[in-house]
């Protein structure tokens, strides 16, 4: 049985045929997936219905139909949005914008952190080159990117967020400066358990962010 597959051709004769079928990847192990569907009830991401013809909706976590064989999920994923690709960080702006949408403030802020640890900064100085990219303009206008990140960050208090489980690690990293760089290197440094230490000829930390922008945009 071949799942989630399309035939692109058929080939030979009566009795010989050959076909050519193109396979997606689900993105969910079947042999984890209970089938539940959890996880497309908090999915962000709607979509049209293959199976209803587009008559209805579903997430981009879904089962094809009820019935379907096996009863596991799969993810809609063809690439990566245009603003997450445009993103020198890659942030994943095409989700968080999502659940800002249905103010899931914490999750959407969860999901800057993966490769962001300063959201509230950027927010604020970003160039955002993500909105450049953004294919909502080709409609109207591009969608705040920026602007939603600095709200969401003003939202959620980091302070009251869980801390991670960390295990401590015995190697020691040293990191010279204490700009967005060097801090942001030493988040995801600690949290893979690494003794950090950072050094910093100024005064102050934050490079460019404390001496480099005036105080009103930050």
């Amino acid at each position: 049985m071949h799942t989630l597959s399309e035939i692109k051709e058929v080939t030979g004769a009566a009795g010989n045929f050959n076909v050519t079928l193109n396979t997606g990847a689900r993105y969910i192990d079947i042999k984890k997936c209970t089938g539940c569907g959890d996880c497309a009830e908090v999915c962000p991401v709607s979509l049209p219905s293959v199976f209803e013809q587009g008559l209805g909706s579903r997430k981009a976590t879904f089962r094809p139909y009820a019935q379907a064989v096996p009863g596991a999920y799969a993810i809609s994923k063809k690439d990566r949005s245009p603003c997450t690709n445009g993103c020198p960080n890659h942030v994943n702006a095409h989700a968080y914008v999502s659940l800002v949408a249905q103010q899931k403030y914490p999750e959407a802020l969860a999901v800057i952190q993966r490769t962001l640890p300063l959201p509230g900064v950027i927010g604020r100085v970003c160039p955002h080159p993500c909105e450049d990219a953004c294919r909502r303009q080709e409609v109207d206008a591009p969608i705040s990117i920026c602007t939603l990140k600095r709200f969401v960050a003003d939202q959620v208090d980091v302070a009251q967020t869980p801390l991670p489980e960390i295990t401590p690690r015995k190697e020691k990293v040293a990191i010279i400066g204490a700009g967005p760089a060097g801090l942001t290197a030493a988040y995801f440094l600690a949290l893979e358990g690494f003794q950090t230490t950072i050094f910093e000829a100024l005064p102050v930390g934050g490079g460019m962010l404390r001496v480099g922008i005036p105080d009103y945009r930050l």
